[in-house]
């Protein structure tokens, strides 16, 4: 509901600068594939239906993909994130980026910004850690960057002795671990075997920080964590604080991450349709010329595989 928020007010925004007014047609999947059946033959009816915003979670997308497959239509997800979802369709648009995207931006970053050359990576075995550990390192070579270890574990593990000791045997020479994980309950465990080794280099991460605990017992060691996330929004920003006004007095509701999902979402596909002819064809060229729209959570601009490269 918080994301339809953003999409609608993004439509409204739009309309009040226009004489000629974008609709919005709004169904609701319930997570069912009935239903996006039923969806899928009203909106194949409809010729003036120039794209789909939507669904919102990862396995309800792929089944859309896989129902629209054959009917000549954008979609646009402003949240799944699953990395294989632009190559169930041609005209699937991924805003969030996937865990391969973010791995590969981590590197870019630790590379670029950091400036660092020689790290080690540690994931899970487990969900997504193995995507984005695969990711980080295969752009981080490419870069010119050396990974000096890679270890894993399972999220079960209590005892991080054996991984981070073996990490610790270039201990002279690394200048940073990537540790992406699918389970943040062993952080505590992780950083307690981080003090033990009187770790004071970078450590580098994915959005499960986010929510991680244990920091209060390795305070040196926490301020040293850089990670990535979608779920950041700067709340003390001028330009929030003004978009927060105007949705407040519309909606009575504060502006939270939800609502920018799908507000940034629905921006984007308005710029690139407001900057084309009228029709799919144009609309899908726009999106995929490399145009950059800026957002208030995320800026947005699809790369070759139509994925966010923005995070």
């Amino acid at each position: 509901t918080e994301i339809l928020e953003g999409m609608k007010f993004a439509v409204d925004e739009f309309n009040k600068l226009r004489s000629d007014k974008i609709g919005l047609i709004i169904r609701d999947t319930k997570k069912d594939i009935n239903e996006i059946l039923q969806i899928k033959e009203e909106f194949t009816s409809l010729n003036s239906l120039i794209a789909i915003l939507g669904p919102i979670f990862s396995n309800e997308v792929r089944t859309t993909l896989e129902e629209f497959e054959d009917y000549d239509i954008p979609i646009i997800s402003p949240t799944a994130t699953d990395d294989d979802l632009t190559s169930l369709n041609h005209l699937f648009f991924q805003a969030n980026p996937s865990f391969s995207v973010r791995g590969k931006l981590m590197a870019q970053y630790v590379f670029y910004v950091e400036n660092k050359r020689a790290v080690s990576v540690m994931n899970s075995i487990e969900g997504y850690s193995p995507i984005l550990a695969g990711s980080f390192i295969e752009e981080f070579e490419n870069l010119g960057g050396k990974i000096l270890k890679k270890v894993s574990f399972k999220n079960d593990l209590t005892d991080f002795s054996d991984p981070i000791s073996k990490i610790f045997s270039d201990s002279l020479i690394i200048e940073g671990i990537y540790i992406p994980l699918s389970d943040n309950s062993v952080t505590p465990y992780i950083l307690s075997e981080l003090v033990k080794y009187g770790i004071k280099i970078p450590l580098y991460g994915n959005q499960d920080w986010f929510t991680a605990k244990g920091f209060e017992t390795a305070a040196e060691i926490s301020n040293n964590l850089i990670f990535e996330s979608d779920y950041f929004v700067d709340f003390s920003s001028e330009a929030y604080n003004a978009f927060n006004e105007q949705f407040s007095s519309l909606t009575g509701n504060d502006v939270n991450r939800n609502v920018l999902y799908g507000y940034d979402a629905a921006k984007f596909v308005l710029t690139a349709y407001r900057n084309s002819e009228s029709s799919r064809k144009y609309l899908v060229d726009k999106m995929i010329s490399g145009m950059v729209s800026t957002g208030l959570h995320n800026n947005i601009s699809f790369d070759e595989r139509r994925v966010n490269k923005f995070l």
